[in-house]
């Protein structure tokens, strides 16, 4: 069994975001094996070319191994009065640490801020395993001492079905915060700003894809 997650990048044809699709999203779990939980993301960034989507839906699955493409597809034409375009990227977990008494279990509180960050470090075997230490025994440290900070799930891209609209990379962390965080302050540059990062950052072969979310249901 391999855990992992669905990041389904929405483009609802009504302005109004998920207020239309509360039919769609049900049929969702229905038809995806293994779905725990989901979240309702609306973006707290700027949506352009680069990133184009306004609204995600974060599946969290069981096994993604045994998601079918032809299940994720059937969702898409189901919704083909619904939304103008989606991607739907599928992703294997490779780590999750979170604080002690936080509930994982269920959808997280409203206005929580989610904070994804698509990395490509060379794909060198050697470069990897540094990417995965410096993130195992510095990077995660680091942000764990973030002021709101409560989850933070690290996956590996497998795939996307869909309209590939939006940037994916083959690496992607996922942070959860209090809507009031330390985000931007002295504990979180301590996490961007060492020397092992910048040494990260250098290996890697494309720009990090960096999406800012809140949750809204």
């Amino acid at each position: 069994m391999a855990p992992g997650c669905i990041v389904a990048y929405l483009d609802p044809k009504d302005a109004s975001g998920f207020s239309n699709l509360t039919q769609w999203l049900l049929a969702i779990a229905d038809t995806l094996p293994g779905v725990q939980f989901t979240v309702q993301l609306e973006a707290t960034d700027v949506v352009d070319e680069e990133k184009p989507y306004r609204y995600e839906y974060l599946i969290y699955v069981n096994d993604i191994d045994v998601v079918e493409d032809q299940k994720i597809e059937s969702l898409r034409s189901l919704a083909s009065g619904l939304l103008n375009k989606s991607d739907w990227n599928l992703f294997r977990s490779i780590s999750f640490d979170k604080k002690p008494d936080f509930d994982t279990s269920t959808t997280p509180p409203l206005d929580m801020q989610l904070v994804q960050v698509g990395m490509a470090p060379n794909p060198e075997p050697s470069n990897i395993a540094d990417y995965h230490n410096w993130y195992k025994t510095e990077h995660m440290p680091f942000l764990a001492e973030v002021p709101g900070w409560q989850v933070g799930n690290r996956y590996e891209f497998l795939r996307s079905v869909g309209d590939k609209a939006e940037i994916v990379r083959p690496f992607l962390a996922a942070h959860l915060y209090d809507k009031n965080n330390g985000l931007g302050g002295p504990e979180w540059r301590k996490s961007v700003d060492s020397e092992y990062t910048k040494r990260i950052q250098r290996s890697c072969v494309e720009p990090n894809h960096r999406r800012t979310w809140k949750v809204v249901g």
